[in-house]
């Protein structure tokens, strides 16, 4: 992601306050880890982009940030090994720089972020299950901002609800205080949970049919129209099971 800050303009957000006039951005979530290999990767990107725009934008007029869902220790180990130690800025934990080569980078931790409004765009990049991700959560429930759980449940829908909300008293205080914001949360959850059953009843058969198999019959049938529940049943099939339960004398 390029984003540019036209020169003199002042941002307020913290999380955007410490950019420069040019900053070229990496997110790196949960499941896309910051590592070694990747930070060799975005150090390449900003001297290709330097090396192509060099008239227009010098070293110090660039940034390069980097956005960890966690704490990349093994990073910031591997560059204080070579003389280029990450520090905080400020002395706060979620946000760090380090001078290496010709450029400057920044390390915005996502899991040390403080649970506060201004934060929330990027404490939607917690990782699941931590201390920041459950604060983020809560702090939205208490805020009543029900747009922003809504699309968190879209994005992230296993971890709203089978990791944060499902058997907690954060659910016991939807269904109570917010029944109807709860039935809309749990519609998208559906929406969510339906479309990603059938990309793998598609792709995968053998674990639908095994998640199936857990369900008594009935429920495994519901919804479905009488024809519908017939439908895998060959002609010769059918014709048996008329005989078997058709009334007698017929």
């Amino acid at each position: 992601m390029f984003l540019t800050v036209p020169p003199g303009k002042v941002l307020a957000s913290p999380l955007l306050a410490y950019l420069r006039e040019f900053n070229i951005m990496e997110f790196k979530g949960q499941n896309d880890h910051f590592n070694v290999q990747s930070f060799e990767v975005q150090l390449a990107r900003i001297y290709l982009w330097h090396s192509q725009n060099h008239q227009r934008a010098s070293y110090n007029r660039i940034l390069n940030v980097i956005v960890s869902s966690r704490y990349p220790g093994n990073v910031f180990d591997f560059s204080a090994e070579r003389g280029s130690p990450f520090t905080k800025v400020n002395n706060q934990d979620w946000l760090w720089q380090a001078r290496i080569g010709w450029q400057d980078v920044v390390v915005v931790v996502c899991e040390n972020l403080p649970i506060a409004r201004p934060f929330y765009p990027w404490l939607a990049f917690a990782p699941g299950k931590s201390l920041a991700w459950n604060g983020f959560i809560r702090a939205v429930v208490a805020d009543q901002d029900w747009n922003l759980l809504s699309w968190l449940v879209q994005a992230r829908p296993e971890e709203i609800f089978m990791d944060t909300l499902i058997d907690t008293e954060l659910e016991q205080e939807l269904i109570k205080n917010h029944p109807a914001e709860w039935e809309r949360l749990q519609a998208a959850y559906s929406r969510v949970t339906r479309h990603w059953f059938a990309t793998k009843a598609k792709n995968n058969l053998p674990m639908v049919r095994e998640m199936l198999a857990d369900l008594p019959i009935e429920d495994r049938l519901a919804g479905l129209k009488p024809e519908d529940r017939l439908a895998g049943l060959t002609p010769e099939e059918i014709q048996v099971l008329l005989k078997k339960y058709a009334p007698q004398g017929e």
